[in-house]
């Protein structure tokens, strides 16, 4: 990982799904181990404007942009970061590039178009030892250590769990061929969205010179 001015590039292209819809969500774990099902992810720093993602009772809230697939968490000095898959990582980050999470049977979260992956472990050799005592969240194509526990996510809206409404259907406010049905907790449409995402392009060119300087 390492600090780039490309960053503020790559959110330019987030910045064009200005008339998409957003959410305020939570993500939740789905496993068939007892321990960490009905988990969410929360984000604890560990580095320069990245924060390291684990499992806990409670979760961030993220925005959700259907328009690129992209969920947006922590902020950073006013930088809205982003929900992304760093190698093994799962991370909340404001480094260069973003990832597409794809939403598949319902509000599942998938990369590559895939829900598998997502695995829980413990003692991974993060930087501060959060995982000595907590899951944290990571992501194996293949070869993950037989140790970590697998899960999928799904998202909510915030203070609800996927066990609780289930029966629940969420429905776009605005509906086309392409969008994914996503809860409508908040939505900001046309000129709203375009002001926030330039503000959001402008902060990030601030923050992204700060960090190489």
């Amino acid at each position: 990982m390492k600090y780039s001015l490309a960053l503020p590039l790559s959110l330019l292209g987030l910045a064009a799904s200005a008339a998409a819809q957003v959410a305020n969500v939570t993500l939740e774990v789905i496993s068939s181990d007892s321990t960490i099902d009905g988990k969410f992810l929360t984000s604890i720093h560990e580095s320069a404007g990245v924060n390291y993602v684990f499992l806990a009772d409670s979760g961030d809230s993220y925005i959700y942009d259907y328009g690129v697939n992209t969920f947006f968490g922590t902020s950073f000095a006013g930088v809205s970061a982003l929900l992304q898959v760093d190698d093994e990582l799962l991370t909340v980050s404001v480094l260069d590039g973003y990832t597409k999470f794809d939403i598949v049977k319902g509000n599942t979260l998938a990369v590559n178009g895939s829900s598998s992956g997502f695995y829980a472990c413990k003692n991974t050799g993060d930087p501060y030892s959060y995982s000595t005592s907590a899951y944290q969240a990571m992501f194996y194509s293949s070869d993950a250590p037989s140790d970590c526990i697998p899960f999928t996510i799904e998202y909510v809206l915030v203070g609800q769990s996927a066990k609780n409404s289930s029966s629940t259907t969420y429905s776009n406010s605005t509906t086309n061929a392409t969008s994914t049905s996503v809860p409508t907790a908040t939505y900001t449409g046309g000129a709203g969205m375009l002001k926030a995402s330039a503000a959001l392009t402008v902060g990030v060119v601030g923050a992204a010179l700060a960090l190489v300087l």
